[in-house]
């Protein structure tokens, strides 16, 4: 009798195709059968297996491979960091920007006020002697003026014998004139504010409008003419003066 052939076991762990050992029948008796008694149908059975277990390693990768890639992956990732360059680069970005309209358009303005300005100073001359002398006599420095107001007389630095009057937040050139009367005049080269400084008391005036800036203007040289007033004895008499005796003549002629 043929002896039997027991059921074939199949490897746990498919190997490559090159490495696969032949497989041999195992008898029921225990002892190894020859090669040559194989069956034909049963070794391409077991081939094509072999083949199919071996394909399916290949193509599909193990899992706990896969998780451990996965892991590495996540691992190796390296973690976001703060970058302060892009704020900085925004910036330089807006800063190389070109100007837009509105910026052309202010710049424009700008620059037609400061030549508009420019051609509106008024050419000074030099300043007389009469001038200079006017000059010496304007009381430069602080003035108390009614209502808690503050006026400035300074020196102008660029002219000589000119001051600046400094009030209402503007700034006045005037050329100082001595009059008849003893006053001084401090006229605004520009022909519209004249400063009156008398013995007690110093005015600004609008020659526009015709009505004063500033009233009562104090300078310390005002407070010390007054106290001199004040400390000075009286005239005798009435302060009528009576004109001199005429000398001894013939009459005049009537005209009758």
């Amino acid at each position: 009798m043929k002896p039997e052939l027991a059921t074939i076991r199949r490897p746990r762990e498919a190997k490559p195709i090159g490495l696969m050992q032949p497989v041999e029948p195992v008898l029921r008796t225990g002892r190894r059968a020859p090669s040559c008694g194989c069956t034909m149908l049963g070794l391409a059975g077991v081939l094509a297996t072999a083949s199919t277990l071996a394909l399916a390693a290949q193509t599909e990768p193990d899992s706990s491979s896969a998780a451990h890639g996965r892991a590495v992956a996540v691992g190796s990732a390296p973690a976001p960091t703060r970058t302060t360059a892009a704020p900085q680069a925004t910036s330089n970005a807006k800063a190389q920007q070109p100007p837009t309209d509105k910026a052309r358009a202010a710049a424009r303005k700008a620059a037609t006020a400061a030549a508009a300005a420019a051609a509106a100073a008024p050419t000074l001359a030099l300043a007389t002697e009469e001038q200079r002398h006017a000059f010496g006599l304007a009381h430069l420095g602080e003035y108390q003026c009614e209502f808690k107001r503050l006026i400035r007389v300074l020196a102008n630095p660029r002219h000589e014998g000119y001051v600046d009057l400094h009030f209402d937040k503007q700034v006045v050139t005037a050329r100082p004139v001595l009059s008849s009367t003893g006053a001084i005049r401090l006229e605004d080269v520009k022909g519209r504010f004249l400063m009156v400084q008398i013995a007690f008391k110093s005015m600004i005036l609008d020659t526009r409008i015709g009505q004063r800036v500033a009233d009562d203007c104090q300078h310390d040289n005002h407070h010390e003419a007054r106290r001199a007033a004040s400390e000075a004895p009286p005239a005798p008499g009435l302060g009528i003066s009576t004109p001199p005796p005429q000398e001894d003549g013939p009459s005049p002629p009537s005209t009758r």
